[in-house]
């Protein structure tokens, strides 16, 4: 497992900002989670992401920073780990680096794309698909925005499930990764 990961700090270099466990990252120092547990969402470990896009994707339903930057870090070891999102001990900031550009279009699509996998309706499956093809009235926008809840409820629920088994999870991080890639290149 690679040690390098991705994490979002708001524009001044903080993450949990205001809260217990604050930190500041654009200091090189190493950081240290002050919780003794292995919970995510907690102070007990520093949270991260295993690809820069993944971080960006999440960042509405995680953490939610306005004006986010994205760093590189080096972790010690993941602790936790929930199929979207990991948790360390300790970390350290490596660099800032560019962070990717993901239309609410781009959003949509990597939302009915998954929620595909994951969502065994018959009539979403076909409206899906015919979203995916070009249909974009206005009662299929609608219809998108449903389906964007629907699919990060089903994401939740497939990260859920697979935090309990360790292949499932990175499985499931791999399919997120190939879909979002895809959707950026136009495929």
């Amino acid at each position: 497992m690679s040690k390098t990961k991705y994490k979002l700090i708001d524009h001044e270099g903080y993450t949990r900002r205001g809260q217990e466990g604050e930190m500041y990252w654009l200091d090189g120092l190493k950081k240290t989670a002050i919780g003794k547990g292995k919970e995510l969402c907690t102070k007990d470990v520093i949270h991260y992401y295993d690809h820069p896009l993944l971080a960006v994707l999440f960042n509405s339903i995680h953490a939610n920073i306005k004006k986010p930057k994205l760093i590189e870090i080096k972790i010690d070891k993941a602790w936790a780990q929930d199929g979207l999102k990991g948790g360390c001990k300790k970390a350290k900031y490596v660099k800032e680096i560019e962070l990717p550009i993901i239309t609410i279009e781009q959003k949509v699509t990597f939302a009915i794309k998954i929620s595909l996998k994951y969502y065994e309706d018959e009539k979403y499956k076909k409206w899906a698909e015919e979203w995916l093809n070009g249909n974009r009235t206005a009662r299929a926008a609608m219809a998108a925005a449903r389906a964007a809840w629907a699919a990060e409820r089903a994401a939740e629920g497939a990260a859920e499930s697979a935090a309990e088994s360790a292949a499932e999870s990175a499985e499931m991080r791999s399919f997120f990764i190939e879909t979002i890639e895809s959707i950026l290149k136009g495929e």
